[in-house]
């Protein structure tokens, strides 16, 4: 946890530093562990057992969610699904486990890629599933992994990368609703999206004879599910934006219960899980790693994820201020009040290194963090809508060199 505290790129010989009172009895000069010795007893520890304890804290946090109703869209916890790629460094174990992506004419790039697929709660920003896989697996597997572990009654947001009818009856069989954008290009769009784009539909009903999965003895299913168009507002598109057809397919097949507008606003709350990505990648540094093994790849995964799980309570401390303040507000109120999430991430970590110090008292600490949570809510403000970021790759090493 220590290696992997935000803005804080650490050595082995500074972490043991900042770990020496935990050595050694009381009134006796503590032994501190040379950094050799730490990387050596980081061998011994499993990936599965810092899983497991990611896990543990998942489980003890996520109560506090459990009945907040404003984190609800039609009575359903909306979980964003999303992949990403982590470059890992090039060695024995995680060219093996991962695999080297080819780039055509027998080049291959230098680094391993290994696929992570999150399961994202949208608006607690709680990392809820993950799926570690090789580069040669797909985003469909990595959902299908994740179907078993996020339960039932979500309303799943995908985008295009998800389109599949066997994908879409597993999503179904879950027990769990699906908003996903469709493929328009006529070339590999579904029958039904096509006619509704020649129709120039808006909203519509449409019925799927979803086959049968792969490796399964059963009949085709058929499913009632509802298409909608999002209409293009008036002048030039905004920075980085195109006007570009978007056709979303629902399980909700209600209108009055789930207007078509409130779907399209939902479904652009989805970049939510490409602002996790970025902030695992960036404040975090998880690219960046500290060993090279497979395993500590892995190791500094989880911590990762387990800084995001409590810095996910922490903003729901900060949200709860928060109403109290400000009153309720609608998950798609333009101005809904906001905490910054960077000074989030930084209180965060102050806590997890005053208890590793020893320097506070659980009293002392409690005192300290309701301080922390009143400045979050002191600092809290409005979203600005209408900002965009161009989609491209911030940290190009180690994707494009090639061997």
């Amino acid at each position: 946890m220590t290696l992997c505290a935000v803005k804080k790129s650490q050595s082995y010989a500074e972490v043991m530093r900042q770990m020496e009172p935990f050595f050694g009895e009381p009134g006796v000069t503590p032994k501190r562990p040379s950094a050799s010795a730490f990387s050596q007893a980081r061998g011994k520890l499993p990936s599965a057992t810092c899983r497991g304890i990611w896990l543990a804290v998942l489980a003890a946090i996520r109560p506090l969610f459990a009945r907040d109703a404003e984190r609800r869209v039609f009575g359903l916890r909306p979980v964003a699904v999303d992949a990403t790629w982590a470059i890992t460094p090039h060695e024995a174990s995680t060219t093996k486990r991962w695999v080297r992506p080819k780039l055509g004419k027998g080049r291959f790039t230098h680094h391993p890629q290994a696929l992570l697929v999150f399961a994202f709660e949208l608006f607690s920003r709680l990392p809820v599933g993950l799926a570690v896989l090789g580069h040669k697996a797909s985003e469909h597997l990595g959902l299908r992994e994740l179907l078993g572990t996020i339960g039932r009654n979500n309303l799943l947001v995908l985008d295009r990368g998800y389109v599949g009818k066997a994908l879409l009856r597993d999503m179904i069989e879950s027990g769990n609703q699906v908003l996903l954008r469709m493929t328009t290009a006529e070339a590999n769009s579904w029958d039904c999206v096509y006619h509704f784009v020649r129709r120039k539909g808006k909203d519509a009903l449409v019925e799927l004879i979803l086959p049968a999965r792969p490796g399964h003895d059963e009949a085709p299913l058929t499913a009632m599910v509802r298409l909608i168009s999002r209409s293009f507002p008036r002048g030039r598109p905004g920075r980085h934006q195109g006007r570009e057809k978007m056709v979303l397919l629902t399980t909700l097949t209600e209108a009055n219960l789930a207007p078509r507008d409130d779907l399209i606003a939902l479904y652009s709350e989805r970049w939510g899980i490409e602002t996790f990505n970025r902030e695992l990648k960036t404040i975090y540094q998880l690219e960046r790693f500290r060993s090279r093994t497979a395993e500590r790849v892995e190791q500094e995964l989880y911590a990762c994820l387990t800084w995001l799980t409590i810095a996910a309570a922490a903003q729901n401390s900060a949200d709860s201020a928060i109403r109290r303040v400000h009153g309720a507000q609608r998950w798609n109120d333009p101005a809904r009040i906001q905490v910054r999430r960077t000074y989030l991430f930084t209180i965060v970590t102050d806590w997890f290194q005053r208890i590793m110090a020893g320097a506070v008292t659980p009293e002392g600490l409690l005192q300290a963090m309701a301080h922390d949570i009143a400045d979050l809510v002191r600092y809290a403000a409005k979203r600005r809508p209408g900002r965009s970021e161009s989609r491209k790759r911030k940290h190009p090493n180690g994707r494009t060199c090639t061997k």
